[in-house]
């Protein structure tokens, strides 16, 4: 009788470490889906100062206040758990140039989880004839897979990412010398995948750097600073973008 009550307090006990263990791996996975590095306040403040930001079921839709408007637009995906508003500052001086920017919002910050059709994210926008896709990390994985899929897509901005598959059509990969996630090698990898691609290296610079939401998790230290890095990526794409006219 004894040794039954023993094995009977002791099932208890396995039982409710079990519950507590299983609770723990449910609120890990919670936190770990709906985790998101915000965007830096003074930086959208900032980049408020110089583009309308408007928010809209397809997006954040980034247009310049003054001046003409170019009829070339970019639809941006975010990099993995990230705030889509981290990137306005960092596209502002784009968008200011003439250049209209669409940057999506997917579903938990994970641009696996979009499983839109790019046609809908470009929508009718009045303005734009020609669109290039773009993005950052993981983002930019999905932007090669919206330029293979859709024949609007005429062209791929990467930031710190690569195409995981074959995409045709010029690119433009710009990446940081110091990024501990897309390195050199991983990129030097996957050249046979974008084989129109054009290359640019922002020297000292890490992966949270493409955007504006601090540090990240297991990045390396920039040597760059933050504005540095902002004005070297802006003055590659202008450059690029230039192909496609106003």
């Amino acid at each position: 009788m004894k040794r039954f009550l023993v094995r009977a307090v002791q099932g208890k006990i396995l039982a409710r470490l079990l519950l507590i263990v299983l609770l723990a791996v449910i609120a890990y996975g919670v936190w770990w889906i709906t985790f998101s590095y915000g965007a830096e306040p003074d930086k959208l403040a900032a980049a408020r100062q110089k583009i309308s930001i408007q928010d809209t079921s397809r997006g954040y839709l980034l247009k310049p206040i003054e001046g003409d408007h170019k009829r070339v637009g970019i639809i941006f995906v975010p990099g993995g758990r990230v705030d889509p508003l981290a990137y306005a500052y960092n596209l502002s001086d784009i968008v200011a140039e003439g250049y209209t920017v669409v940057i999506t919002k997917p579903l938990f910050n994970l641009a696996v989880l979009d499983l839109r059709a790019v046609g809908t994210l470009l929508g009718d926008e009045a303005s734009v004839d020609t669109w290039v896709a773009a993005g950052h990390s993981l983002g930019g994985s999905k932007a090669c897979a919206y330029a293979r899929e859709s024949g609007r897509i005429e062209g791929v901005i990467l930031f710190a990412s690569y195409c995981t598959k074959p995409t045709d059509g010029p690119i433009l990969n710009i990446s940081g010398s110091l990024d501990p996630f897309t390195t050199q090698k991983s990129i030097a990898e996957h050249t046979t995948d974008m084989p129109q691609a054009s290359y640019a290296v922002a020297e000292g610079a890490n992966h949270a750097q493409f955007g504006s939401y601090g540090a990240q998790t297991d990045d390396a230290i920039p040597d760059a600073q933050d504005e540095a890095v902002r004005r070297y990526v802006t003055s590659q794409c202008l450059r690029w973008l230039k192909r496609f006219g106003d």
